[in-house]
């Protein structure tokens, strides 16, 4: 049934929301390559931009209701939420329940913790706020979170509390002001995610504030009017909507042509993608081609089925990858890629889970006659009992590993109670979250910020020139091992990030040269860069910092043009010290597996190919920093403990593949200084 004139499009005369095949069609064109994207296939990496998408259908439809029952005076909060929680909650419950017992048996013991956090987060509607805090989405680390993909939704769980109580306070002065507000925050919104999208990705990227305008895009095509789009000639409407389509497959395909381009950087794929649907939305009417084409059955069909084809494909996909890391060598990463056909049927079979959780919890929840409050709210109540009571036992508990190392893994009650203290008496908190400072003037930054210049200015004045450090995580681990030898009053700052090599696109680098040439010239005695070495290692098939290079090393290889490419770049800020700047070469990384307990299996002794491996690596970035006219000295010091075990009096010296723990930073910073190391004598 047509709208009536002046009617937000897609309301029919009965009050409620006309249904709109088109709608279901476009849910399908946003899902299916989010699954793709999840699953590896080729060709899909721009398939999260689905997301966008949906946001821009949440948007509109939820703005639809409020305006058409506020209208006729049927609006209520308590029933808005009602239904929203009918929508979301029963199916997500499901999904989750039915997560517990993979997690129990195939999650080690970070990815258990990183599970129960999750867990935790979905109840209060903050997992995107816990997944931006650990800055995952498209690093390795995301493909082992099985309940990564709840980000979204906490992004719309917000806007679905807070998005209803704005509208009623500011429909008191009518539409039009309403229309002005959206319009106005959809502005700042979308102002405040293109920069940050290129400074701060996570953030632009998990948050409801830089999210808000995809989702306000949505409401402001509520209030366009029939009456108004039929008064365009039909042979533009037909151009809109087809330019919708056209602007989502390219936003995708830029992103699979051009991957990580200052143009993506700045968000045009996610502008694109979101302009795309906004088009389809106000368009793509009955009578319309593209309507015609998104209205096919079996576009609607998996629309139909795309919330619970999303919620179902990821932790198939995750879980799939850990149980084929688990049942490998356990020397392996847990990073595996999933066999393009096994990827796929996992795809179906979400589907499949998604046609059938529909049929069944889905359209039942939603009908009040068919489940009523009372029992829709004792249903809740014990799901969430249980998932509450698997998070604290998990929380609280050794049990889930102790059945994962001795059931899963296989290992000895011994080996395991062994393997389990150690992981409770060292610090393993990632590096980001114990980075060291002392006093005023010894401290870390992600980035050149304002605060982070007036500090270093202010220590210049008092303490006269210091030493910066530059680099990725690796140079954060050298910013804490110079700190524990510094004294109080040293003048020691490090700006670094994870994964920030100067290689890399997006960090802080050309900020620096700039500074280093200009108003920070003479601040500084010496300048520091150094990085992780196993990302200058490569596969058979060329790929840094794999596992299979370390277990198989005669396939492995030096990535020598990326560090002639480094060496050349880092002389861009070498050209304004009056010391040449010191390249700080890579530590002997010991490349065990603690996930899978590998320490367990070989004594918590490294690999003797690892020592050559690294040892021949320190020898090339030596070449090439002397023949670019940089300064070098090597981290590759005689065996920090017999045997470079990482296990040694107590102290387990590493809590990943490659970042010292705490007491690791310590006794390493203790062994330089005892041989009278560089970096000791620079940290005095």
């Amino acid at each position: 049934m047509d709208p009536p004139a002046g009617a937000p499009l897609g309301v029919s005369r009965n009050r409620s929301i006309a249904y709109r095949s088109e709608i279901d069609g476009l849910r399908a064109l946003a899902v299916l390559p989010v699954i793709g994207f999840h699953a590896g296939i080729a060709g899909l990496s721009g398939g999260y931009l689905g997301v966008d998408i949906f946001f821009v259908i949440s948007g509109y439809l939820i703005t639809s209701l409020i305006l058409v029952e506020r209208e006729h005076g049927t609006f209520s909060l308590s029933g808005f939420w009602a239904r929203r929680a009918r929508r979301i909650l029963p199916l997500l419950s499901v999904v989750v329940l039915a997560c517990l017992p993979a997690a129990w048996w195939l999650l080690g013991w970070r990815d258990i913790e990183d599970f129960w956090q999750s867990l935790v987060a979905i109840g209060l509607f903050a997992s995107n706020i816990l997944f931006w805090r650990e800055g995952t989405y498209f690093g390795l680390e995301a493909e082992l979170k099985p309940l990564l993909h709840t980000w979204s939704l906490a992004v719309e769980e917000q806007f679905y509390i807070l998005f209803p109580i704005a509208c009623l306070a500011i429909l008191r002065w009518g539409r039009m002001a309403l229309f002005v507000v959206i319009a106005a925050v959809a502005a700042m919104s979308l102002l405040f995610f293109i920069p940050l999208h290129w400074t701060a990705q996570e953030t632009a990227f998990f948050l409801l504030p830089t999210r808000a305008w995809q989702l306000l895009l949505g409401s402001l095509c509520a209030f366009a009017s029939v009456q108004a789009l039929t008064a365009a000639p039909t042979a533009l409407q037909q151009v809109l909507a087809a330019l919708g389509l056209i602007l989502i497959g390219g936003a995708m395909a830029l992103v699979a042509t051009l991957g990580k381009h200052w143009i993506t950087g700045l968000g045009l794929p996610a502008l694109m993608a979101t302009t795309g649907a906004a088009l389809i939305v106000l368009f793509a009417r009955p009578g319309m081609w593209v309507a015609w084409l998104l209205s096919q059955r079996p576009l609607v069909a998996i629309g139909l089925i795309s919330y619970g084809a999303y919620l179902w494909h990821v932790p198939l996909l995750v879980f799939a990858r850990h149980a084929l890391a688990i049942s490998a060598d356990p020397e392996l990463e847990r990073m595996v890629e999933l066999p393009t056909g096994l990827a796929l049927v996992l795809c179906a079979v979400s589907l499949g889970l998604a046609a059938a959780t529909w049929r069944w919890i889905e359209k039942p929840f939603r009908n009040p006659a068919r489940v009523s409050a009372r029992k829709a709210a004792i249903m809740g109540v014990g799901a969430g009992s249980i998932l509450a009571g698997f998070a604290a036992l998990v929380a609280l508990t050794d049990w889930q590993q102790r059945a994962y190392l001795t059931h899963t893994l296989g290992a000895q009650p011994e080996a395991a109670r062994e393997f389990l203290h150690h992981m409770r008496q060292n610090d393993f908190q990632p590096w980001t979250d114990i980075t060291l400072a002392k006093g005023e003037c010894v401290f870390a930054s992600e980035g050149l910020s304002v605060t982070a210049r007036e500090r270093i200015a202010n220590c210049h004045a008092t303490r006269g020139r210091g030493v910066l450090v530059l680099g990725d995580s690796h140079a954060q681990g050298l910013h804490n091992i110079m700190t524990r030898l510094a004294s109080e009053d040293a003048f020691i700052i490090t700006i670094a990030k994870q994964g920030c090599r100067i290689d890399r696109f997006g960090c802080f680098y050309p900020e620096i040269a700039d500074a280093l040439n200009g108003s920070m010239a003479t601040m500084f005695r010496q300048v520091l860069y150094t990085e992780a070495g196993s990302n200058r290692i490569l596969d058979e098939s060329g790929r840094a910092d794999r596992q299979s290079s370390f277990i198989n090393p005669s396939t492995a290889r030096f990535d020598r043009r990326a560090l002639g490419a480094v060496m050349q770049r880092l002389t861009s800020i070498n050209a304004g010290l009056d010391t040449p700047l010191l390249v700080v070469g890579p530590h002997l990384e010991p490349r065990i597996n603690f996930e899978t307990a590998q320490p367990v299996l070989s004594g918590w002794l490294t690999r003797p190919t690892i020592r050559a491996q690294f040892e021949a690596l320190d020898r090339i970035y030596r070449e090439q920093a002397e023949g670019a006219g940089l300064g070098y000295t090597s981290m590759m010091i005689s065996p920090i403990t017999p045997d470079d075990r990482v296990l040694h009096d107590g102290c387990l010296y590493f809590f990943d593949f490659d970042h010292f723990s705490a007491c690791g930073e310590e006794r390493m910073g203790k062994a330089l200084r005892a041989s009278g190391h560089p970096i000791a004598q620079l940290a005095d």
